[in-house]
């Protein structure tokens, strides 16, 4: 689901876009479930930046500089993104490799192999929204990334829920 890893874009538009440094803003009330292996998903490295893509732009990046993690003084260029009201069951994994500035808002996890799999983050660019909030997870594993700040606010653990990172 989403975006290419690394992806400078293809065509036209080849070397024009950051693929992975988009604006994701708000993917809200979705369902996945029974799919084998995949539920809600990312692929690839998913960290949303605020930059100048835009329908003005014909959807492609001017300033490429402004896909970067951070500008000349140290300030992150991270733009927030949230997973809203998402229900996932049956599945294998749900979640990213690598995600920052993501949070999961009152997402539903049942008998999910991979309730939730997050190998990297970043603290968000806010410095205090939580990664996982007021959501509820059963019968599976959190594996979570163990190399930085990882927040969870809000949140029910109900049976069989099992810890990694």
């Amino acid at each position: 689901m989403f975006l290419q890893a690394g992806g400078i874009g293809r065509g036209p538009s080849y070397d024009r876009v950051c693929e992975a440094d988009a604006r994701m803003g708000r993917i809200e009330g979705n369902t996945f479930h029974g799919h084998r292996r995949f539920g809600t998903y990312t692929l690839g490295f998913n960290y949303p930046k605020a930059t100048d893509q835009s329908v003005f732009t014909n959807g492609q990046n001017l300033n490429k500089e402004l896909c970067q993690g951070f500008d000349q003084d140290g300030n992150t260029h991270g733009l927030p993104a949230v997973f809203v009201d998402n229900l996932d069951y049956g599945s294998i994994f749900v979640g990213h490799y690598e995600a920052g500035d993501v949070q999961y808002h009152g997402h539903r996890s049942y008998d999910v192999a991979n309730l939730m799999y997050w190998k990297e983050t970043k603290n968000f660019e806010n410095g205090c929204s939580a990664h996982i909030s007021g959501s509820f997870f059963a019968h599976g594993n959190l594996a979570l990334p163990d190399q930085s700040t990882f927040m969870i606010e809000n949140t029910t653990f109900g049976d069989g829920v099992t810890l990694e990172a």
